[in-house]
């Protein structure tokens, strides 16, 4: 009688990266001075950021939403010019075709990466500023596939197997989570009040995560750098924040692998009274994004074939 073994087989989830996808957006519009703000005379420095609304995959495509942020520092059309700033908020929609790169039935994870580009600012007079820019956006896709990987065969002991040894790597978890990072900072005690917010900058520093069991804490520095109009002038201030969140991975242990990613999504800044009730408090709201990736590795051996001197072995793969 032909007798039929059993392969043992066991689960892998690798873990596939595809070429990313960039796209270049022209963003363009108009911006109305304020009533409540002088003329501008002189354009100094324009800045963008972008703000993330929403990215939904719709099969083969990314539908994207969200604004791209100027902020304009000028010189006023007054007898003793002063330091304004202006801020206009520009649409932006989207689509990333992804045909080619993924089918119908794959499971993808997808990361965005935006980098405002090319930034213009002109004066058509002085109460309207014309302003563009080139938003790139850098798709980053990851296909999951489950492989199933022969260890070895039950139900025949005549056989020989022959093996290879082989790393193996197993997906534990793949998790993004938003983490929110506040602070209140006082500004110098000599310093006069504050009458207006300018321009700010935020960047993170000093990135670390560690594993936990069941879980990953992400670690970080937020340097923020405002730049505000006080009662007799320009100041400037710089503050240093350090931050922590965990995000929960089930089956994470500390003697897997783990990669992790944390980036700035959007952010706010304000100025607020003190318990005096005088404007010398600068608020201070970032959203981080922290992306984990929990993976276990481990040497196995993997059956490629196997042979029997009395009978012919036949594999089906």
């Amino acid at each position: 009688n032909k007798k039929v073994a059993e392969l043992v087989r066991e689960m892998y989830s690798s873990i596939v990266p595809q070429p990313a996808q960039i796209l270049q957006v022209p963003v363009k519009g108009d911006s109305i001075v304020p009533d409540t703000k002088p003329d501008a005379d002189k354009i100094l420095q324009t800045s963008v950021r972008y703000l993330p609304e929403d990215a939904v995959q719709d099969r083969k495509r990314i539908r994207m939403q969200g604004k791209l942020e100027f902020t304009v520092l000028y010189l006023s059309q007054e007898e003793v010019p002063r330091l304004q700033s202006l801020t206009a908020l520009l649409p932006v929609e989207e689509e990333v075709n992804l045909d080619g790169i993924i089918q119908e039935d794959d499971r993808i994870r997808f990361q965005m990466a935006y980098s405002p580009e090319n930034i213009h600012s002109t004066l058509l007079n002085g109460r309207k500023v014309s302003l563009s820019a080139l938003l790139e956006i850098e798709v980053r896709i990851t296909k999951y596939q489950d492989t199933s990987v022969v260890m070895d065969v039950s139900g025949e002991d005549n056989l020989v197997l022959q093996t290879v040894k082989q790393k193996m790597q197993r997906l534990i978890g793949d998790k993004e989570e938003k983490l929110v990072v506040r602070e209140s900072a006082a500004i110098r005690e000599s310093g006069p009040n504050i009458q207006e917010i300018l321009w700010w900058d935020a960047s993170i520093l000093d990135r670390s995560c560690r594993l936990l069991e069941g879980r990953v804490q992400l670690k970080g520095t937020l340097h923020m750098s405002v730049l505000y109009q006080s009662e007799s002038g320009v100041e400037f201030m710089e503050r240093k924040t350090d931050f922590a969140g965990l995000i929960d991975v089930d089956g994470a242990q500390e003697s897997m692998q783990v990669s992790a990613q944390l980036e700035l999504v959007k952010g706010s800044v304000t100025m607020q009274a003190d318990n005096d009730g005088e404007m010398r408090l600068i608020d201070m709201e970032v959203i981080v994004s922290g992306h984990v990736r929990v993976w276990d590795e481990e040497e196995r051996e993997l059956v490629i074939d196997a042979y029997d001197t009395q009978r012919e072995v036949q594999l089906e793969k």
